[in-house]
């Protein structure tokens, strides 16, 4: 393997930021554009749904089996196909 290759992890590391109790004004308020634009953002999204939709299954199991609804095979795995639960024999995949 060239040396290239064989780099350590710290060589990509950002470098070490000043310790938590440094006394510093820059942590008290971040003006950057994408602050203020993110904090106006989140007060204008509505987040309240207006309409929901149940989930509908596409696979079910039985453990005693039960008939493909389109060749009436007794199967215990069954995958919805237009509507309907059937074998995957008769599945369209």
């Amino acid at each position: 393997m060239s040396p290239e290759k064989n780099r350590s992890l710290d060589e990509f590391a950002a470098p070490e930021e000043s310790p938590v109790n440094a006394t510093s004004n820059t942590d008290a308020v971040d003006n950057s554009p994408s602050a203020t634009t993110d904090m106006d953002t989140e007060q204008n999204v509505n987040t309240s749904p207006t309409e929901t939709t149940a989930a509908i299954a596409t696979y079910r199991w039985s453990p005693d089996g039960v008939a493909c609804d389109q060749c009436g095979a007794v199967v215990q795995r069954q995958w919805r196909d237009d509507g309907s639960f059937v074998c995957a024999s008769c599945k369209d995949w």
